[in-house]
């Protein structure tokens, strides 16, 4: 086991990287783009005869990772006015790349959208992440960020980040932790009704940003999240990057071990956590089965001689309703590793 930038231990099947600082953004190339020391590091355009050029490119240096199936990149970027950012990817497999995917044109004051049908010989994109073909594994990737301003301001990036990691089970972990943030209780089902059903996502998220003391409703953030490409309000890095434009750092990562999740906890950090389950494999769960879901673990517990997990699930009838406490067993099962991160600045 080693660890990354994060200090967050992975093995060899997990490649996670960030770039965030002035050091970092200088090893890409850059066209019509500078690297500020905005916050310790950031990409913006450049300017001309004081005006700010109206587009710009960043492509990042090669990353070298262990071999993977999946992965996710996050972006965390402020959009004044109209301005926006396209997010594109590239993976590699043996020596060849794949074309160059767009993972979203971005930005707060635009409609937010991924691009549909996007596929080669060597990979293909499913909304938000990047899947290899077949038998295929990656062995590098590179971003690429397109800055558009409209020369009186420009975005600002201010961090880009990927995760790059295979199908493998989680594990429980050694760690034990009695714990539980007051993470403020919001059901989904208590929103507006047209939407109400899918918005668990966005409804974490403002859970957590509620916590942080920062009161942004379930409503307003399900605007801010919303993928007019895809149609979603689960678009996972639409979900981060919506936080972040609210000032905090914030990006997807997957995790392998319940002690990764206990580590924030202890920290004092709850984490927003992906499931899906089966009728019967989640007890106390207010829904009976879901292909995917998203939930906020708060902290840990034991309950009658076994380890639970506490969460507070959005699909909760009632605000009342929406703490809830996991088998641990059966949490593991549903948790497909995959976890927002949203931290204060």
């Amino acid at each position: 086991m080693d660890k990354n930038k994060t200090g967050i231990k992975q093995s060899s099947g997990r490649s996670f990287h960030m770039d965030t600082s002035v050091e970092d953004f200088g090893k890409g190339d850059l066209k019509g783009v500078r690297v500020s020391s905005h916050e310790d590091g950031a990409l913006e355009l450049e300017k001309q005869n004081g005006s700010y050029l109206k587009e710009g490119t960043y492509t990042s240096q090669t990353f070298d990772t262990a071999p993977f199936k999946y992965a996710v990149v996050s972006w965390n970027a402020d959009t004044p006015g109209k301005t926006y950012i396209k997010i594109q990817a590239q993976v590699r497999s043996g020596d060849k790349w794949s074309s160059w995917f767009t993972i979203a044109n971005w930005g707060t004051g635009i409609k937010s959208e991924s691009e549909k049908k996007q596929e080669d010989d060597i990979s293909r994109v499913m909304i938000d992440t990047i899947a290899l073909n077949g038998e295929a594994s990656g062995n590098g990737i590179r971003y690429r960020v397109t800055l558009l301003g409209d020369g009186a301001v420009s975005p600002v990036v201010r961090m880009v980040s990927f995760v790059a990691y295979n199908n493998t089970d989680r594990i429980p972990g050694e760690t034990h932790l009695e714990k539980d943030l007051d993470v403020p209780m919001i059901s989904q089902m208590q929103q507006n009704p047209k939407i109400a059903n899918v918005i668990c996502s966005p409804t974490s998220v403002s859970m957590v940003m509620q916590y942080y003391s920062l009161d942004i409703s379930a409503e307003k953030a399900a605007e801010g999240v919303f993928d007019n490409g895809a149609k979603i309000y689960g678009n996972w890095p639409f979900n981060t990057a919506f936080a972040a434009s609210r000032g905090f750092t914030a990006y997807v990562d997957r995790f392998e071990s319940l002690d990764d999740i206990r580590k924030e906890i202890f920290e004092g950090r709850p984490v927003i956590a992906s499931i899906s389950f089966d009728k019967g494999e989640l007890d106390n769960a207010p829904i009976e089965d879901t292909a995917g879901h998203l939930i906020v673990v708060r902290g840990f517990t034991t309950k009658n001689g076994a380890d639970h997990v506490i969460v507070n699930d959005p699909a909760a009838p009632t605000h009342e309703t929406v703490k809830r406490e996991y088998r641990v067993d059966q949490f593991l099962k549903a948790w497909k590793g995959i976890v927002y991160i949203i931290r204060k600045q």
